[in-house]
Parts: structure tokens; sequence; C-alpha cells
């Protein structure tokens, strides 16, 4: 029965990262090449692309969808919805905060986690890869109605799939923590617990 829950909700992933990845090549053919910028112009590569300069507006939000596969045998893996807004600048990619739903796999738990967010690009002439950081607090909804939070944070490295002036697309492969505090279940109490995590995701910001 786990093995199933984990496919019906694993398909409908696969198949917006496989839909999401057929689209940028033809998102970035669609570009002019030579626009001009009133604001500023960065150069930037892709994993699909070449590095023209191009037009980037300094604020940007977006979406992204996972999962995270926990490593600390607390059955505790997550499908991860997010959603993000920051600033960005030159090689900053975004500094602002986001915020997520992770439903888990196997038990009645969902995780709501708000945090910081800081992506940043590796080279300053060539932002095939970044690098990213969230910081903050999970409010974590457990089984038996209790409701808590702790501690949520992660660090990884990006990959651009396609940048444009209309969005850019990418890939995210991470090391997450989360804390959950005591609690109760089935009448027994449960003693707090870390959960490392190995998480992917695949995001589109404009």
């Amino acid at each position: 029965p786990n093995t199933y829950r984990f496919m019906r909700h694993f398909y409908p992933i696969l198949i917006g990262i496989i839909l999401i990845v057929l689209s940028t090549p033809l998102a970035y053919a669609e570009e002019p090449q030579n626009a001009e910028n009133p604001q500023r112009t960065m150069k930037r590569s892709s994993l699909f692309a070449p590095a023209p300069r191009e037009y980037v507006r300094p604020f940007t939000w977006g979406a992204e969808i996972g999962a995270s596969i926990d490593l600390s045998g607390t059955e505790n893996s997550t499908i991860d919805i997010d959603l993000f807004a920051g600033y960005r600048h030159a090689m900053l990619k975004c500094l602002g905060v986001g915020v997520g739903i992770h439903p888990s796999f196997q038990k009645d738990q969902l995780f709501v986690p708000i945090y910081a967010l800081c992506r940043y690009n590796i080279l300053p002439q060539n932002s095939l890869l970044f690098v990213e950081g969230r910081a903050g607090y999970s409010i974590n909804k457990l089984p038996h109605n209790n409701t808590q939070g702790g501690f949520y944070g992660s660090a990884g490295l990006g990959i651009n799939l396609s940048m444009s002036r209309r969005f850019d697309t990418h890939i995210i492969l991470a090391y997450s923590y989360m804390n959950i505090g005591a609690h109760h279940y089935e009448f027994k109490r449960i003693p707090a617990q870390d959960s490392h995590m190995v998480t992917i995701r695949i995001g589109i910001s404009f």
C-alpha cells in the first residue's frame, strides 16, 4: 500500500517535470536576441541555450514542485510544492521568502515551511549553475490533530534549464533538514525527531 501511494503521488510530479523540461527550448527560441534592457542587462546561460545578454527584471517570483526522500528512518518523505518571491540583481538570482506545502507520503502529516531564500550564481559570466540556501520555521500538522513546529533548512545546487525574458526554469538537488518536536501518536509519546532528506525540485520563475 505504501508503494502504491508513493507512485500515485509521484506520477503527476514526473509528468510536470517532463512538460517543463520540454517547453524550455521553445521558450528560449521565441525570445529576441538583441532586446534592449531599460533597466540593465546580464549575461546568462542555461542548459539549452548560449549566453546572450538579456533583460532581467529586479523582482522575481515563481513556483516549484518536487519530492523529499527521508534518509533518517522517520518515514517523513514528502511531496513538495513551494511558492517564492524576491529580489534579483547581477549574480544574485533570488533573495526573498518562500512558503511550502509538503504532505507526507505515508502518514497523515502535513508540513508547511516558511523560510528565507537565497540563490546565487556561481560564476559572474556564466550562470548555468547556482547555489541555494533556505532557513526558516516549519508548521507541522501531525496525526491525531497534533500541531507543532520546528526548524527547517535546506542547501543545494541548481542548474538553469532555460532563461528567457518571459520565464526561467531550473532544477535543484538539495539536502533538507526538518525538526519535528515531541508529540503523541496512538496514545504513545513520540520523542523529537530530526529528519534528514534528499530533495529534488523543478521550478519556474517569472
